[in-house]
């Protein structure tokens, strides 16, 4: 009973040393009421000598970037770590959302083929939500996987990666030994039941050598090894998982480019949230990371005003989350948030209050790395409310930088703002409206290559096509075309992203074999690709093999 009330006491009020971002807010207050015990996957930061304290306090550190760290945490250990000296910020973070044939040639890989580029002694790491090793994109011409490492961080039991204290790994010998066995999964266990991961990995790296002719269906790495993590989706796990492949990779020898095609739009935008930041410090020669744009283009995610009042209503749909900033420097008052079931009224910097499912923080301007103060709606249940209109009023505006505006910048999780900002038209082979300031949060980083999406066809066959028969889908443009769904900058700092584009509209790729939701004949092609590949539409598809491309591949190689 002490830890339950300690921990409501903790989050009444700001007044501690440490700073604790809302989503574990939200999740401690939510267990808290029923007494619940979870681990907590966290990102912390503080002075240079972090880590040294937590592990002489005695918890695990998995990844160390001096005054950041990750660890995983039992709920009631919480009040422990926040008495470790040096901890200014405790970051849960919003969880990350899943974001090849013609699209190979689009993106002139033959000519780096020519050259030599094709993934030979190089390793290809991808994080995603799991991949069938089974799949012959990952068998070699003598049977054996292509995958050197899965870890599987979702898992309870298992063998636990040097260095890290959950999820299970298994190694090439077990693949291949789970391959030979007669048993499928006997061996390895692992599995992609969501099919985003293997989808990825085959149009990243996959090369079937079944297919006839030959060297006719592969991804753009298609020599490379491959690590994968099935990441759990949350910000500390992934920067785990980062860090796992490239230490495997660096054990190796070799360099390494890894493919993350998840995002949030959770965040500043601008890079400096602590997620986007460690993944930033993570990279360096020989360390790539290349993150998808998005695929919020046409969607209304994001608002914008600058303009100098006292007060600004801000009215949208139902969301999970919605994060506003304020230009540094600027103030307000307070915010209040109504809907039609009901209404926060008077929050003011430091604080927060809830009402049945939704709570509005305030954050106070030296809570982020950028100086902005910030406002955040999050809401862990829509039951009931999931229709209602919802208006976000800031109280109490000023100019008190005094140079004429006061810039006000907010992202939804989803599809709500009533007046997007910035829509103009793609031109006159689209049908829909485009919109700036849409890129996933943890795609804004400084030193990740971000990838916008092309149509990869708009054309297509499946084994429920006629003869002579193709479907066709309208408005969405021209192969070789931008997307009217491809995220697009800039970062709210200013800076141009994405920096390339890749195939992202109806890709075909590996499917498969335990993802029952590809299902749908529209999307299955034509024998002999019937059993194992899948067109995916843009709701899934990101960015993959263009690192390959020679428009890419010179940029990335002075890298590796």
């Amino acid at each position: 009973m002490r830890n339950v009330f300690f921990l409501l006491l903790i989050f009444t009020s700001f007044t501690f040393a440490q700073y604790l971002d809302p989503f574990l807010q939200t999740k401690v207050n939510k267990l808290s009421k029923t007494g619940s015990e979870e681990i907590l996957p966290l990102i912390l930061s503080g002075d240079n000598s972090l880590a040294d304290e937590l592990i002489k306090n005695g918890f695990t550190v998995h990844t160390d970037l001096g005054n950041k760290a990750t660890v995983r945490i039992p709920r009631s250990s919480l009040d422990k770590l926040l008495n470790i000296k040096g901890l200014h910020k405790v970051t849960l973070g919003a969880k990350l959302n899943p974001l090849n044939s013609e699209t190979v040639t689009y993106q002139n890989v033959d000519a780096a083929y020519a050259k030599g580029y094709t993934g030979t002694n190089v390793i290809a790491g991808v994080i995603d939500t799991g991949i069938d090793f089974y799949h012959p994109m990952f068998i070699d011409a003598d049977g054996n996987t292509r995958i050197l490492y899965i870890w599987d961080q979702t898992v309870t039991s298992g063998t636990k990666p040097q260095g890290y204290n959950y999820g299970a790994e298994y190694t090439q010998s077990q693949i291949n030994q789970d391959l030979n066995s007669g048993s499928p999964h006997s061996v390895v266990p692992q599995r992609d039941t969501n099919g985003h991961g293997t989808h990825v990995a085959g149009t990243f790296a996959g090369l079937d050598l079944e297919i006839a002719p030959p060297d006719t269906l592969h991804g753009g790495a298609k020599t490379a090894n491959i690590i994968f993590v099935k990441t759990t989706m949350s910000q500390s796990d992934i920067l785990d998982g980062i860090s796992y492949i490239f230490d495997k990779a660096e054990a190796l020898g070799k360099p390494c480019v890894i493919n993350i095609s998840l995002g949030s739009q959770a965040g500043p935008h601008d890079g400096t949230d602590d997620f986007t930041a460690a993944a930033d410090a993570l990279t360096g020669p020989g360390k790539v990371i290349v993150r998808s744009a998005g695929n919020d283009g046409r969607s209304y995610v994001h608002y914008y005003a600058e303009n100098v009042t006292s007060s600004d209503a801000i009215e949208f749909g139902y969301t999970s989350l919605l994060s506003l900033w304020i230009e540094a420097g600027d103030n307000v008052g307070s915010v209040s948030l109504s809907w039609n079931h009901g209404s926060i009224n008077n929050v003011v910097k430091g604080s927060h209050s809830s009402s049945g499912n939704v709570t509005l923080y305030l954050d106070p301007a030296s809570a982020s790395n950028n100086g902005q103060i910030a406002a955040w709606v999050v809401i862990d249940d829509s039951t009931g409310i999931s229709q209602d209109d919802f208006t976000l009023t800031l109280n109490s505006l000023s100019d008190a930088n005094s140079n004429g505006t006061i810039k006000r910048h907010a992202w939804s999780e989803e599809h709500a703002f009533y007046n997007p900002y910035g829509a103009f038209s793609q031109g006159t082979l689209y049908d829909y409206p485009h919109f700036p300031y849409t890129l996933s949060n943890g795609s804004c980083g400084d030193k990740v290559i971000v990838v916008g999406a092309f149509v990869s066809r708009h054309y297509w066959t499946s084994i429920n096509s006629q003869p002579g028969q193709s479907w066709f889908s309208p408005g969405t443009g021209e192969n070789g075309g931008i997307t009217y769904f491809s995220s697009i900058g800039p970062t709210a700092d200013g800076r141009n992203k994405p920096d390339i584009i890749a195939g992202g509209r109806l890709v075909l790729s590996a499917k498969s074999k335990d993802a029952a939701s590809y299902n749908s004949q529209y999307y299955i092609p034509p024998s002999p690709y019937d059993e194992d590949y899948y067109y995916l539409s843009y709701f899934f598809v990101r960015n993959k093999s263009s690192l390959w491309s020679e428009k890419l591949v010179f940029p990335v190689l002075k890298y590796l």
